[in-house]
């Protein structure tokens, strides 16, 4: 009886470490600058490896990009998709409010990573990841009672939006000056802050 109790208790013990050790591993392959993100495993999965603060927001911002990029059939064929009975001015200025903010998701990507190459002096990549998305275009069409074909795929691009600001916001060890955020920090001087840099 003793063995038997021995044995259960063996087992048992094993399943707990097991499980322990699943977590401790799963937090460990999460990237370091996405230790804040929301969601850490694809915010992980998006920085790719990174090493530096540079890297891993770009890396971040590319991959919003292209994946942004993929809204662009849908929003030329919405026109096709809304309701016959809405008026042709009306249709005009749904699909022109989609198209405009698309273009502005586009152009805010791209500009963020123009601005990190180029040591962004204005600090204004966060404000530039904060604007993307569809949402202009989204209420637009909820305004007339139109469900969003672009819905599913703008939210995961919010998802995606996310996960850059939380790259571009991450407090790292490079950071010791007191500052609340990577902005105030100085952190902007790129090849400073690295993975290796770490504790």
């Amino acid at each position: 009886m003793a063995f038997g109790n021995y044995k259960s208790f063996s087992l048992v013990f094993l399943a707990v470490a097991a499980l322990a050790f699943a977590s401790n591993d799963a937090e460990a392959q999460v990237n370091p600058f996405c230790n804040t993100a929301t969601d850490k495993a694809l915010c992980t999965s998006m920085v790719n490896e990174a090493k530096t603060q540079k890297e891993a927001t770009v890396n971040a911002i590319s991959f919003t990009l292209e994946k942004a990029k993929l809204m662009k059939p849908m929003v030329d064929g919405l026109m096709g998709t809304l309701p016959k009975i809405l008026s042709l001015v009306s249709k005009d200025s749904l699909v022109q409010t989609c198209n405009d903010n698309y273009e502005s998701t586009v152009d805010d990507l791209a500009g963020a990573i123009e601005d990190i190459n180029t040591g962004d002096k204005f600090n204004s990549v966060p404000t530039k990841l904060s604007a993307v998305g569809l949402t202009d275009c989204a209420d637009s069409l909820k305004d007339f009672n139109v469900v969003s074909p672009l819905g599913k795929l703008n939210d995961e691009i919010n998802n995606y939006a996310s996960s850059c600001l939380a790259v571009a916001r991450q407090i790292t060890s490079a950071c010791k000056h007191g500052y609340e955020d990577f902005v105030s920090c100085g952190c902007f001087d790129w090849p400073s802050i690295s993975v290796a840099s770490e504790p």
